[in-house]
């Protein structure tokens, strides 16, 4: 079967390569597979099972207790413009599991209706119970609101929300949590109240998530407005903000357990832009600007590991492969089989570390050492120096390249 998407050449390849017997399913909007929308598709698809779907737009889609795949050629959308409450948006993908799922979304853009109807937004995902969330060639974002129903704000969400315990893998994918409007928040400077911050890209608490390849940006926080009755003479400029602790801070990038970022070009993890601050004179009709508040960090997380571009590989080698393989002495080791991550601290020895779909490998500081491939696997931060298949050398060289079966 040919690759859906020519950075990864070996997706489909892969996704095929598992277990699995059940039929491949296509959407196609024109009426060219076999279902024309998506949620039909999901309704239909077994445990396990892969749906393409042929471009087009797509409503919000609800996925239950099923691991799935589903990889647009060409890409697709989906837009939401549904809510499940008088204020609430529902997300483009909603994801509930009993723990063991997994969710793999392939060449996707999620995006939203700015309804004045919804207060606050719905996230591009949102998981709870999925045991692995993996996406490629992704464009996840939530709708921005605006003009809501009678509450005295309006609130940003962030592009992917998920209960704890949860793995994410994130590649070559832009990941970005909206603000939420751009009006003023009035504030009274005898009575303040909280303004929202902005919310993470990712919300992932409990979580690992891995970052390749990637931009993942935080929301802004709300633009807010003190009411300064100051009879034409303006608010103190010099010294604190009289109302800095309100709120309105920049979001995260990403708050989860532990984070691992792969960068590569204009790629990274960033956190929101603050809200702008300005006092206005209700007695003059003029607002004094008071300037930002702070932009919120690149990550909120127990554990954070980067690894430089230069000296880090991502490719895919197939189920019954042997490969040979060793790591500079100055850094760690990653190494992803199917969807899980796991970074090495070193000094440590060679050690298996099992897991449901298989064994995380680790392999020593220096050296060399050749073992099976339990199942695909995704390599990272490491030499590839020789791979065989059958007892037939496919490639023998210091390098690391993705190789057609």
């Amino acid at each position: 079967m040919r690759a859906l998407l020519s950075p990864f050449v070996t997706v489909v390849t892969a996704i095929c390569m598992q277990p699995c017997v059940e039929a491949q399913i296509v959407v196609d909007p024109s009426g060219g597979g076999h279902y024309r929308r998506l949620q039909e598709a999901i309704d239909a698809a077994v445990d396990g099972a892969t749906i393409l779907v042929r471009g087009g737009t797509y409503p919000a889609a609800w996925v239950s207790n099923k691991s799935l795949t589903i990889a647009g050629d060409p890409a697709f959308s989906v837009f939401t413009d549904s809510g499940i409450s008088p204020n609430a948006q529902q997300a483009a993908f909603e994801l509930r599991g009993g723990g063991s799922e997994r969710f793999t979304l392939i060449g996707c853009t999620t995006s939203g209706q700015w309804g004045v109807q919804y207060i606050i937004g719905g996230p591009g995902i949102r998981s709870y119970g999925y045991a692995r969330l993996h996406l490629i060639n992704c464009t996840i974002s939530a709708p921005t609101v605006v003009g809501g129903t009678g509450g005295p704000y309006l609130y940003g969400v962030s592009a992917i929300v998920s209960g704890q315990g949860s793995q994410i893998l994130v590649e070559s994918s832009t990941i970005t949590a909206t603000h939420g409007d751009t009006d003023c928040r009035y504030v009274h400077s005898t009575s303040p109240h909280w303004v929202p911050d902005g919310l993470p890209g990712i919300d992932a608490a409990g979580c690992e998530v891995t970052v390749i390849s990637s931009a993942v940006t935080g929301g802004w926080g709300n633009t807010w407005c003190l009411n300064w009755w100051g009879f034409g003479q303006p608010p103190p400029l010099t010294g604190p903000c009289p109302c800095a602790g309100i709120g309105g801070h920049g979001g995260a990038g990403i708050i989860a357990d532990s984070v691992v970022e792969v960068s590569s070009g204009l790629s990274g993890i960033r956190g929101g832009s603050g809200g702008s601050v300005s006092a206005y004179d209700a007695s003059i009709q003029r607002s004094y600007s008071f300037g930002q508040q702070p932009d919120g960090p690149a990550w909120i997380a127990a554990s954070y590991h980067q690894i430089p571009s230069g000296v880090s590989s991502a490719t895919r080698w197939h189920l019954g492969s042997t490969f040979l393989v060793t790591t500079p002495g100055n850094a760690p080791g990653i190494l992803l089989f199917g969807d899980l991550a796991r970074v090495v601290e070193w000094p440590f020895g060679l050690s298996w570390i099992d897991i449901a779909s298989g064994r995380f490998f680790i392999v020593p500081t220096v050296g060399a050492i050749q073992v099976p491939v339990p199942n695909d696997a995704l390599f990272l931060g490491v030499t590839i120096v020789a791979q065989s298949l059958d007892q037939s050398i496919l490639l023998r060289a210091p390098m690391v390249r993705v190789i057609e079966p």
